[in-house]
């Protein structure tokens, strides 16, 4: 073998490698608690994308339907910060809606309320498509869950927006 194609070899093992360890680098970095996953943003923006998004949404769906309600959330915190830092309303939005629902489980419904809330927020800058309709007939939903829960009904002794949102739904 010539010396010029042993150095191209080389040259494309070498190049093979930095592409694996960056994506298991990756890999390790959405794994990562919330803190060190916005250190890493801070420091490489455009690490991430879209679809490591769509990622960290689907492994918090999965611990949701495990009733893994703790690490759920940890997940949906994850992609919260990714939103935040890819400046994606519709995605803040779904994540902020994933965090209300995961808190819900939990009974912490002032938080969920807040996270609803924020969704909503959200949602309203962006576009009007069918299926943000449908996402945010979902997001009522939930909220109307809430304030028609006797627990939270209780705690914020609030009935008249309890059958608002009720009517809402």
């Amino acid at each position: 073998m010539p010396v010029n194609m042993r150095i191209l070899s080389i040259i494309a093992l070498f190049l093979l490698m930095c592409v694996t360890c960056a994506a298991q680098n990756k890999n390790a970095f959405l794994e990562a608690d919330p803190s060190t996953l916005q250190q890493t943003l801070d420091k490489f923006p455009t690490l991430f994308n879209s679809e490591d998004w769509k990622l960290i949404n689907q492994k918090a769906e999965t611990l949701f339907k495990r009733e893994e309600y703790s690490e759920a959330e940890n997940f949906s915190l994850k992609g919260r910060i990714l939103a935040e830092k890819l400046q994606d309303n519709l995605l803040i939005a779904r994540s902020f809606h994933q965090l209300g629902r995961i808190q819900t489980q939990v009974f912490e419904y002032k938080k969920a309320k807040e996270s609803f809330e924020q969704s909503a927020i959200f949602y309203t800058r962006t576009a009007k498509t069918p299926q943000n309709k449908l996402e945010v007939g979902y997001l009522l939903k939930d909220w109307a869950f809430i304030y028609s829960n006797p627990e939270f009904i209780n705690q914020s002794r609030d009935l008249n927006t309890a059958l608002f949102y009720l009517f809402q739904a």
